[in-house]
This record gives structure tokens, C-alpha cells and sequence, in this order.
């Protein structure tokens, strides 16, 4: 790890020679002195907790209870230890992603302070608000924040950088967020094709789209030699555009346009994938799709499947609508078969519990019939309440034959394709929870910004008088 006994020695030992108080007119002065200006600041800033290696700490410090021999041995513990193992490596790499990513932006708005250069400063400022997903008002509003003794930045700066965000947004929603590489590369639970070298292609070449400058949306020869999925967000992203839509579609209107542009290629989807393909788009994202749903959410989920000629669709790209229709409307097909049968539970289960909460309003005695009736159960069973507790606190020991009769079930705690569908139903994993306000929304200014950390008389010259209460 870089964080090592080495690694805490040196900065020790550096640290050794870096304050020298000395009081020089009634002031304490903190003087630098043996330490270098290369003391891995960068280094320092970065995201380098050493996850994996605690994470084989963790494997190592349960093996004991793992081992089939063992008098210690605890039934599907190396099943929970591996499921345990690859969720947090997995929250590990995400939060390294985006760690990297900004880390980067930083580092350039740093470099064009340094060397002065406004443009390149500009352009570093702009890709960061990208990054981040800042509208031109939100950037604004936070720009306007800065302290201006730390960060010099001028109103007219601040006007250039909202007047250009606009085309970073565009180029931040071709490219994808910080994680675009994993959800393409990664979706999918049983997706073969994720440990292949096929997804290190794709993570390479969504790697360095998201770290390196973009393209325009339009700028066709810029993505030629990249990978198919680069090319593929591009076209979805086109097609999004072309279709009228802008921050956010009806899952309605959206599925009528992809099953619309399909038929005018002369192809004709089935009746069940034209019937059941809007529920399974309103369960997934609900009432309304949102632009950045589409592109990092719908899209890096299309494909995974193998076609009618014997080819593997990998993730991500199942949706050339204009340049191959026949995989287009296949990968719809798959698509609908994967989430039918989940989509039918979940339309059941909604219908069911309104009728539950139908009926509890209508007869508010019938939740507690259903309470003695689970008592019952429980009773039944030979045991009381109270020794479910002491079971739980761990006052009473699992009885032995309790333990030995556990199924030998292999996949009993391990999370499968369907499971994770599942969950992310039941999650709403999938639906937007945030509702950006449009153009028309809201008044656009012009704006004056008033800093309220001045007294209330400089308030007054800008707003008018105020009346304190």
C-alpha cells in the first residue's frame, strides 16, 4: 500500500525540519524548512485508501470459520464473504473513478492559475461544472460564491463560462459520468462478456474519452477507431435530439418513438414486445425518462444477449437505431423477456397491496386478525417470543442439530441475475428523483447578486429599503 509504515516514516522524517516557530514581532511565523515542494501533494489529495488489500485482510480473518473441517465452520460463509467482497470492491472502484476524475479537473484549473493561461483555466472550469452536472444557473449561482481573494475569477469570466456550458453538458452526456466506463463494461450480473477483453476495451476507451477533452456532439471523425459503444451513445444520443425531446420524455412517447423508428425500417416488432414493452419502461423509470436515464441507465443495459446468427451483443450496444434496426428491434425482444415476468410480479404486487390498503381502510379491525394469526404461526412452531430474542441477542446458542441441518445449497446466498432485477424493481433503482426546472419555468434574470455577508446598508443600495423585524 502507499500508505505503509515506509510511506508514514518518510513524511516523519520530513516533517521533522517544517515548522520552526519563531516569534518575530509578537507573531508566531511557521518557516518551511527541509521540506521540498515535490512532498507528493498530488499523491496526498488522491483517493488511495488501499480497499483491496483490507479486503483481503477481511477473507483472511473469516477463513477459519470457512473451512469445510473446521469445528469453527459457519454454513454459506464463503458465500457472503465473496457477495461482501465484490459490493464494496465494487463501491471502492466507483469511488475511485470519480476521485480520479475530479482530481483531474483540479489539477488543470490549477496548472492554467499557474502558468496563466485564462483559456485553458476557462476550458478546465467548464469540463469540472460538466462534471458535476451543473446547469448554467446552478454554475452561476456557485461561481458567485467563490471567495475572490483565494480564486480571482471576474463577472466576465463567469458569463463566458455559462455561455459555453451548455456544449460541455452536451459533450459530458455523449461521453457519460465518471463510472461510464463500469457501466458499460461491468452491466450486467452474469454478463460474460464483462470478463473479457472486450471490456477493457470498452473501459479504456470510455476512460479516456471522460478524462481527456471531448469532441463535439456532431464531430463524426473524432470518434472513428473508438470502440462500438462510444459510437453507439453517440447515434443514441442523436437520435434523442432528433426525436424533439430535450431534458426529459414521457416513458410512453419515448417507447412509441423507438418502436415508431423501427417500423419505418420496414421491420415489425411482435405484438407481446408492442404490448409489453411500455409497462416494462414505466415500471423501470416510471412516468417520465430523464436524457441522462437514457444514455447511463437504458443504454449500457440493452444487449448481453446472443443474436439469431450466432453473434454475442455484448452491453451497451443493442441500440443502433438508424445503422442496424434488425439489432435494434432484437435487442427490444430480449430486453422484454428479460424484465416480463418480474414486470407481471411487481404489476401483481402493486395491485395487491392497494387492495390490502383498500381493505384496511374499509375495516381497520382486520390488521389486527392478521396479527393473531401470525402469533399463531409463531407459536405453533414451539417456541416463544422470548426465545427468538435471546436467539437474536445471542444469549441462547443455535441449537446443533439446527446448524447441521442446513441445505448444502451452493447458490443460497449467492445474488444471481434475477435477484439483482429484483431488487433493483423493488428499489426503484432506475427512476429519476430530481426535477430540474426548464427554460420556461422560471424567470431567467437578468440576475444581481447580492452577497449577504456585508452589512444590510450595501443591501439596501441593490434591493431596496429592508425593514428589520
Amino acid at each position: 500500500g502507499e500508505w505503509g509504515p515506509s510511506h508514514r516514516e518518510r513524511i516523519a522524517s520530513r516533517a521533522q525540519g517544517v515548522a520552526r516557530h519563531e516569534q518575530v514581532d509578537g507573531q508566531m511565523e511557521v518557516q518551511l524548512g527541509n521540506v521540498s515542494t515535490d512532498l507528493d501533494l498530488e499523491q496526498m489529495g488522491r483517493f488511495t485508501y488501499p480497499i483491496p488489500l483490507k479486503l483481503r485482510d477481511l477473507q483472511a480473518m473469516v477463513r477459519p470459520f470457512m473451512e469445510a473441517g473446521s469445528v469453527h465452520h459457519v454454513a454459506g460463509l464463503d458465500a457472503m464473504t465473496s457477495e461482501l467482497v465484490r459490493a464494496l470492491l465494487r463501491l471502492f472502484l466507483i469511488v475511485r473513478a470519480w476521485d480520479d476524475c475530479l482530481v483531474s479537473r483540479i489539477g488543470r484549473v490549477a496548472e492554467g492559475e499557474v502558468s496563466n493561461n485564462a483559456a485553458a483555466r476557462t476550458d478546465a472550469l467548464l469540463d469540472l461544472c460538466a462534471m458535476c452536472d451543473l446547469d448554467v444557473f446552478q454554475a452561476a449561482h456557485r461561481l458567485n460564491r467563490i471567495d475572490r481573494g483565494i480564486f480571482k475569477i471576474t463577472e466576465m469570466d463567469i458569463e463566458n463560462i455559462c455561455h459555453k456550458l451548455p456544449l460541455f453538458l452536451d459533450q459530458r452526456m455523449l461521453h457519460g459520468s465518471a463510472t461510464a466506463a463500469m457501466d458499460h463494461a461491468l452491466c450486467g450480473a452474469s454478463a460474460s462478456f464483462s470478463s473479457g477483453a472486450g471490456a477493457d476495451r470498452v473501459a479504456q476507451d470510455l476512460i479516456r474519452h471522460t478524462t481527456e477533452r471531448h469532441h463535439t456532439l456532431d464531430d463524426r471523425a473524432g470518434l472513428a477507431g473508438t470502440s462500438k459503444v462510444v459510437a453507439i451513445r453517440s447515434e443514441g444520443l442523436r437520435w434523442w435530439r432528433k426525436q424533439g425531446f430535450s431534458f426529459a420524455a414521457p416513458t410512453g412517447i419515448l417507447t412509441g418513438a423507438l418502436l415508431t423508428s423501427v417500423a419505418d425500417s420496414g421491420l415489425r416488432p411482435e405484438a407481446r414486445v408492442s404490448e409489453m414493452l411500455p409497462r416494462v419502461m414505466d415500471t423501470l423509470f416510471g412516468a417520465q425518462i430523464t436524457c441522462r436515464s437514457f444514455m447511463n441507465r437504458l443504454l449500457p443495459g440493452l444487449g448481453g444477449y446472443v443474436n439469431r446468427a450466432g453473434e454475442e451483443v455484448p452491453f451497451g450496444e443493442g441500440l443502433p437505431v438508424h445503422t442496424q434496426p434488425a439489432r435494434c428491434l432484437e435487442t427490444l425482444t430480449a430486453f422484454v423477456e428479460k424484465w416480463h415476468d418480474l414486470v407481471h410480479a411487481a404489476e401483481e404486487e402493486v395491485a395487491a397491496r392497494a387492495h390490502r390498503d383498500r381493505k384496511k381502510a374499509e375495516d381497520p379491525d382486520d390488521e389486527v386478525e392478521l396479527y393473531d394469526d401470525f402469533m399463531t404461526r409463531i407459536m405453533a412452531t414451539g417456541h416463544s417470543c422470548q426465545d427468538v430474542i435471546e436467539l437474536l441477542e445471542g444469549a441462547k446458542p443455535l441449537p446443533k442439530h439446527v446448524l447441521e441441518g442446513l441445505p448444502r445449497n451452493a447458490a443460497r446466498y449467492r445474488i444471481d441475475e434475477n435477484m439483482l432485477r429484483r431488487w433493483e424493481i423493488l428499489t426503484d433503482k432506475y427512476q429519476d428523483d430530481l426535477d430540474r426546472l426548464e427554460n420556461n419555468s422560471r424567470d431567467l434574470g437578468p440576475y444581481v447578486h447580492i452577497r449577504l455577508d456585508v452589512e444590510l446598508e450595501e443591501i439596501a443600495k441593490q434591493i431596496g429599503p429592508i425593514s428589520e423585524v
